[in-house]
């Protein structure tokens, strides 16, 4: 629609394009419940029309089902079937031009469990979830060669970028490879930060839950699955041991393989020691939220194996015993003792409990730097997922108020920054001819072209909201159902009046009709972007004007998925 920035700024100051509208909201907390620096309304920015009149002060059951009602065909993340699995896209597209530009049409892992989780929560959608699951495990399986790779030479992750990143395991490939191949750029894989320990926490996660429930069965885990063009680190390097192994006992190529791997990886790369890319994917820090994520999907794991074998046992306890006799085989085979069976995950979460119970009492997502490097930082949105969906078993409650507090620092106008002084999709970031990649160089022309506190606005305001109300359930649970715990910053309902405030955000960020986004081209009606991105721009006379508007990117799955999974949270309450 519009080709030229200063048309473009012009259109948004004239009116012509819509940028939503405020609506007041009463707020319900008063006198000593009151949240600090609230007031009787608050403001949130709507941009969808029929999503006005259906904000709430407060959420009765029966508002969260016609939420849920009104909401279906915005929050319906579709599936994309091949032969060869079931996938999710980061994004969906009309054009197959925006998704070639932004290569948001590949799966990623950690968008993919986002999505599994929420369409296991759907009603209806429980063969999409497994279906989805059961393709990122084969991905999984399919890496066996590079996984062998590393848990031999650990050091193979070290070397010069972005060798060392492309020797890890990967989280995110073509959906359209049969062989879960990597996306290409200029006929050759793209160089990407695959260091990203967090992603392969939430796949060991979403197992132990999908074996929990019985959605997912033990054959289903063991079964071979064909492996076309098994992903090595160099493919010069000859079969490591259990790679000749796995091609003599086709059992060993099994999802169930896979997993046992990445424990073994994730052991041999010191998980808790290593600096990996994150949820961000951007340089490599000691994340407090990875190594978190992987404490949790262990801890999850160890407490599935460890079912003592015992007479009538019910038929969910022999899936159990048989589990944990399944897995302790596949480590024998796989001559991977000392690293994935059940002693060495113990040791992983003791020694990663250490160091993220150190990292959080001195502050955040990464602090164990110096403040002067680019490495050290506290305030994350990434650290929510130790809250939800990877909640550690020795996190306490201050720890998750903290979380919660030092996250709520990040929170804008319109969403909640990743971080601050994020350089993606900051103001004006789609007119500067800036690619969305894990380039070097575009990192430094988003560095060049940064203007201060114009940080994109995540769509994190449904994950929020969500963590809000677990803490706040948590709280109850341990008897604290009015008033401040001791060293509490907020209380259960402050948290809940938070959980509504936010979902309301979140409502709001849902696009409406004629809306164009920060690249000047139209987006669609009921979509959910990624973030809000400012445009700014001066006026002849000097002033600065400021607009918010949505991310060419929407809808973007993973913010389907948090809002579906806000809703069920809700639905729970």
């Amino acid at each position: 629609m519009y080709s030229d920035f200063g048309a473009f700024a012009k259109a948004l100051d004239n009116g012509v394009v819509p940028v939503g509208r405020d609506v007041l909201i009463p707020s319900q907390a008063v006198g000593d419940e009151a949240m600090a620096g609230s007031h009787d309304q608050y403001r949130v920015r709507i941009h969808n029309a029929g999503m006005a009149t259906l904000l709430r002060a407060e959420y009765s059951q029966s508002d969260i089902a016609v939420l849920l009602s009104k909401t279906a065909g915005i929050r319906r993340i579709q599936v994309v079937e091949q032969p060869w699995g079931t996938f999710i896209n980061a994004a969906s597209f009309d054009s197959q031009d925006e998704a070639s530009a932004t290569n948001y049409d590949a799966v990623w892992v950690r968008d993919s469990i986002w999505g599994y989780y929420a369409l296991a929560a759907e009603a209806g959608r429980e063969q999409d979830a497994k279906a989805v699951l059961l393709t990122q495990l084969s991905y999984l399986a399919s890496q066996s060669e590079r996984m062998d790779r590393v848990i031999a030479r650990p050091e193979l992750l070290d070397m010069p970028e972005p060798v060392g990143s492309m020797n890890a395991v990967h989280i995110r490939f073509d959906a359209q490879s049969p062989d879960y191949a990597d996306v290409t750029e200029h006929g050759e894989a793209q160089p990407w930060t695959h260091k990203q320990n967090d992603a392969l926490g939430l796949v060991i996660a979403a197992s132990v839950h999908a074996l929990r429930d019985g959605s997912v069965t033990l054959d289903e885990l063991s079964a071979p699955v064909a492996v076309p063009g098994s992903k090595a680190c160099s493919e010069n390097d000859a079969p490591s041991a259990s790679t000749r192994d796995a091609a003599a006992h086709p059992a060993l190529n099994s999802r169930l393989a896979g997993l046992v791997r990445l424990v073994a990886y994730l052991h041999a790369v010191k998980f808790q020691e290593m600096e990996d890319s994150g949820a961000w994917e951007e340089q490599p820090r000691r994340n407090t939220s990875s190594i978190g994520i992987v404490v949790s999907a262990l801890e999850d794991l160890r407490d599935l194996l460890g079912g003592a074998v015992v007479e009538h046992q019910s038929p969910a306890r022999q899936e159990r015993s048989s589990l944990a006799r399944a897995y302790g085989a596949v480590v024998s085979a796989l001559h991977l003792e000392g690293l994935a069976d059940a002693e060495s995950i113990s040791t992983l979460i003791v020694e990663g409990n250490e160091v993220l119970h150190r990292q959080l009492r001195m502050g955040g997502e990464s602090p164990d730097y110096p403040v002067e490097d680019a490495r050290y930082r506290q305030a994350d949105a990434a650290l929510l997922s130790l809250v939800y969906p990877c909640r550690p078993k020795e996190l306490n409650l201050a720890e998750e108020l903290h979380i919660l507090q030092i996250v709520g620092s990040l929170i804008g106008d319109f969403g909640i920054r990743r971080y601050l002084h994020d350089t993606y999709q900051s103001a004006n970031f789609w007119w500067h001819d800036i690619k969305p990649d894990a380039d070097p160089e575009s990192h430094a022309k988003r560095e060049a072209e940064f203007v201060r506190g114009t940080e994109a606005e995540w769509f994190f305001d449904s994950w929020y909201a969500t963590c809000c109300l677990v803490v706040a359930k948590e709280m109850e649970a341990d008897g604290m159902r009015t008033g401040l715990p001791a060293g509490a910053s907020m209380s259960p309902v402050m948290l809940r009046e938070a959980a509504v405030r936010h979902l309301n955000r979140a409502l709001g960020q849902i696009t409406g009709d004629g809306m164009v986004s920060a690249d000047g081209k139209p987006v669609g009606p009921d979509l959910l972007p990624e973030s809000y991105n400012r445009i700014v721009a001066r006026h002849d006379d000097g002033k600065v004007f400021t607009w918010a508007v949505p991310s060419p990117i929407a809808p973007l799955n993973w913010a389907k998925a948090s809002l579906t999974l806000c809703l069920q949270e809700f639905l729970q309450e």
